[in-house]
């Protein structure tokens, strides 16, 4: 029984390079060149959504009340807003 365990162990513990990257769309409200959507864009230039197992698209929006309303109805699984007031 032992033996078993320790082989299953080693499948969860596999990289997650071995398996197909998750692919996602990260919906902008703005065009993505805003100071505002840096850090998205450089993990993305880094590789860091791809060391996560994600294969990361982006889409752009019509405004931040546009991009909840997508998420929300599923069109898209992640969203950004940017604060227009005070």
């Amino acid at each position: 029984m032992a033996g078993g365990s320790a082989f299953g162990l080693g499948l969860l513990s596999a990289p997650a390079s071995s398996q197909a990257p998750e692919k996602v769309t990260y919906l902008f409200p703005a065009p993505p060149i805003l100071p505002a959507f840096g850090p998205i864009q450089l993990a993305q230039g880094k590789g860091y959504f791809t060391a996560a197992g994600l294969e990361v698209s982006f889409a752009v929006g019509r405004g931040g009340v546009d991009v909840a309303k997508q998420v929300g109805a599923g069109n898209a699984p992640l969203g950004g807003i940017v604060a227009d007031g005070p």
